[in-house]
């Protein structure tokens, strides 16, 4: 596979996993579908108890997709900050992303290892992070598909050592709510969209997920996910570094090409 079109999947893949990390319904909107409405599973009160603990733990999740290579993605919840790690097979860090918010406004750092050069971009969004507990949402999202039957519970199985349920779904493409497009195009559209197998397994008691595995067109990424206490350490690990002699580049002379590790340039040549 060449690498744009292993990056093409990768990103297909990464669309597919945040929208079901998050909990997204990204679901056909059929009548049958309309016209049910989607029922909030309970938790138990044993759950809830073990999920306490998880209120403001920084997420931790590994993701292998081809070969050896891999992508680290650290994300706070209390105060938004994330920060992910491209690594190739032989154990180098090609890339490193940060995003930050403060006062509307969305920071966004790039680190190019191979370029030894990173960018900042500042760019007004209105976004402000939600304290909250991101570990009890994506047991609620994964409770939920099950009672509303997105989410099928395929067995007992054992995932490093622990006891876990196996869930798993098939997601549709459909179009976000709001948007519309010409007569005739939204059927096109959604064909060229993927559809998504998503394997899921969770702890029995709190449904918390640990492993996730996603696959489009053959092509399958694995998700391990820890929840990390939160220390000075761990939160550090949130924050982006940038190494000793890298410089930094316009982010208007171009874009990172992650595929190549390379600086697309969009400034007009004379």
């Amino acid at each position: 596979m060449s690498p744009r079109r292993r990056a093409a999947v990768a990103a297909l893949l990464a669309i597919g996993v945040a929208a079901v990390a998050s909990g997204a319904r990204i679901w056909p909107g059929g009548r049958r579908l309309a016209a049910c409405v989607p029922v909030q599973a309970p938790v138990s009160a044993a759950a809830r108890q073990a999920l306490a603990a998880y209120a403001d733990r920084i997420q931790l999740g590994v993701e292998h997709s081809t070969g050896r290579a891999r992508e680290e993605m650290w994300n706070d919840p209390v105060t938004g900050r994330s920060r992910q790690l491209s690594i190739n097979g032989k154990g180098q860090v090609t890339n490193q992303f940060a995003t930050s918010y403060s006062g509307g406004f969305t920071v966004t750092i790039w680190v190019n290892y191979l370029a030894r050069s990173w960018t900042r971009d500042r760019a007004p969004t209105g976004i402000v992070p939600r304290k909250g507990n991101s570990a009890a949402e994506l047991v609620q999202a994964n409770r939920d598909d099950v009672t509303n039957g997105t989410a099928r519970i395929v067995g007992h199985e054992t995932v490093d050592g622990e006891a876990t349920l196996h869930l798993r779904k098939t997601v549709h493409p459909a179009l976000p709510a709001g948007i519309t497009l010409p007569k005739g195009a939204h059927r096109g559209l959604l064909r060229s969209l993927p559809t998504f197998l998503v394997d899921t397994w969770v702890d029995p008691l709190t449904y918390l997920p640990i492993r996730m595995e996603t696959t489009v067109h053959g092509h399958s990424t694995v998700t391990d996910n820890s929840w990390l206490p939160r220390t000075a350490s761990a939160i550090a690990e949130t924050r982006v570094a940038i190494p000793t002699g890298f410089k930094q580049a316009d982010p208007r002379q171009g874009s990172f090409d992650f595929a190549s590790g390379t600086l697309i340039s969009t400034r007009c040549q004379s």
